[in-house]
């Protein structure tokens, strides 16, 4: 795995798990109440490894996945030929 995934993944590991906490929830209650099975919460809590979809569980489960969507959804950062590019919806191949 390329360096900068190792980081950005543990570091969504220990907000994950940071943030369970401080909702007053067991792992056995963020298992049942995402669906994400409680071995694959334990092993993401320890090493950091989880699939997408869980992880999009365990968002809303916590109450951080519209956080994630906005992020996705501002442009401000985006330059102003990326706005445009978008805008005019040219084909980039």
């Amino acid at each position: 795995m390329i360096s900068f995934e190792k980081e950005y993944l543990e570091r969504i590991r220990v907000v994950l798990k940071t943030r369970r906490i401080a909702l007053g929830l067991k792992q056995s209650d963020a298992s049942n109440r995402s669906g994400v099975n409680l071995n694959t919460l334990r092993h993401f809590e320890q090493k950091g490894q989880i699939s997408f979809e869980n992880l999009l569980r365990l968002l809303h489960v916590y109450n951080m996945d519209l956080r994630i969507v906005k992020c996705f959804e501002d442009m401000s950062w985006w330059s102003v030929d990326e706005l445009e590019r978008a805008e005019d919806k040219k084909t980039v191949r």
